[in-house]
């Protein structure tokens, strides 16, 4: 049973990660673009406005959001919202107290997006599964159609990396009406790197609750076609009190996963 429970959570929390990390992506890219050109109140509004034309969610900013040149070029906002699907009753996607990212100014020499930081600051998260199957997190599922318009047509890709991003004192909950299920975690710091989205993503997670924390970390092999639903190499370890969890396998985004399980228990 206990193993089960640890499973479960795990797949859960890398769910979450990867949905959250393609929001943020767009967020950059979109602020990016804006920096240099429109005072801070006009960059609040038109910043709003353009993710939620990419994404068919109201984005709400409190407050300025303010380019930085140094150390990193990037962006800094107050509170932020994200809207939930249409269905749902539960509250935002997302809420946060302030977001910050920092690029790469090398990569927009080339006319990437190379991004070295995000952080959210005491992120609330909220990932719900309607009746009906559908998730409210959809919205991050790619569309490669979608990406290719006139003024792109023919232009090579950019490149996007994202360094590092870092949400601190978070909270998730997790709604399953399917299932009637809903369980709630806070304290919970996440870390991690993803490079190139076709190569592999680093993670740390950490969950704070009496007692000692557990933590969980590992890498997993193909971000891209993990997100686009293939089954892709995993490895994690989950350690509490003493003890460890090490998984070694293959996993996908629908929660299947095949691999071997390492146990130390003290």
């Amino acid at each position: 049973h206990a193993l089960s429970v640890i499973g479960w959570l795990r797949e859960q929390v890398m769910r979450w990660i990867l949905k959250l990390v393609g929001f943020l992506l767009v967020v950059a890219v979109f602020g990016i673009g804006l920096l240099f050109f429109l005072p801070n109140e006009r960059l609040a509004r038109l910043l709003e406005t353009q993710i939620e034309a990419a994404t068919g969610r109201q984005v709400t900013f409190e407050g300025d959001v303010k380019p930085s040149f140094y150390p990193q070029i990037g962006l800094s906002t107050g509170p932020v919202t994200i809207a939930n699907a249409s269905w749902s009753k539960g509250g935002p996607i997302l809420k946060a107290k302030s977001l910050n990212v920092a690029l790469d100014f090398r990569g927009l020499l080339n006319g990437d997006f190379l991004i070295g930081d995000i952080t959210a600051v005491s992120p609330e998260v909220l990932l719900e599964t309607a009746a009906d199957g559908r998730v409210n997190w959809s919205v991050f599922e790619g569309d490669p159609a979608a990406t290719v318009t006139p003024d792109n047509a023919g232009q090579p890709a950019r490149r996007i990396s994202l360094e590092n991003l870092s949400l601190t004192d978070a909270a998730i909950r997790f709604v399953d009406r399917r299932a009637g299920s809903n369980v709630a975690l806070d304290n919970i710091d996440v870390a991690l790197s993803v490079p190139d989205m076709d190569g592999p993503l680093d993670f740390r997670v950490t969950y704070r609750r009496a007692g000692e924390p557990l933590k969980l970390q590992g890498r997993l092999a193909q971000t891209q076609a993990f997100l686009d639903g293939a089954r892709t190499g995993v490895t994690a370890t989950l350690t509490a009190a003493g003890s460890s969890l090490a998984f070694d396998g293959q996993a996908s985004m629908d929660g299947a996963a095949q691999g071997r399980f390492d146990a130390n228990i003290s």
